[in-house]
């Protein structure tokens, strides 16, 4: 292989660049003779799915409270782990009375 064959395969920027235009032109003729996309379906049906139970109903505050609201999300979040702590030991109370749970005996 010579160097002259190996020059006949490179081409210049000049081909290089007129080849682009050709092609882009090309492309721009095909999309243009393409025909219109359909037009979309609605994705999501006018019934709601209920898998789930039915949606919660929207409650606005009419009511009117005393309460003050919490400062901040520490005090909130200390408000609500108090309600936690409250009902998993009212359900180890009752289980306990109930003899659902027991201490194993020492006999």
């Amino acid at each position: 292989m010579t160097d002259d064959a190996a020059d006949e395969d490179v081409m210049t920027p000049e081909q290089l660049a007129g080849d682009v235009a050709a092609a882009t032109t090309a492309l721009a003729a095909a999309i243009s003779e393409l025909p219109p996309p359909e037009p979309a379906l609605d994705a999501l049906p006018d019934l709601l799915p209920l898998a789930l139970g039915s949606p919660r109903k929207v409650v606005t505050g009419t009511s009117s409270s005393t309460a003050a609201p919490y400062a901040d999300a520490r005090e909130h979040l200390a408000a609500v782990l108090d309600v936690v702590a409250a009902r998993a030991t009212l359900s180890i109370a009752e289980a306990w009375h109930t003899g659902r749970i027991s201490a194993p005996g020492g006999d």
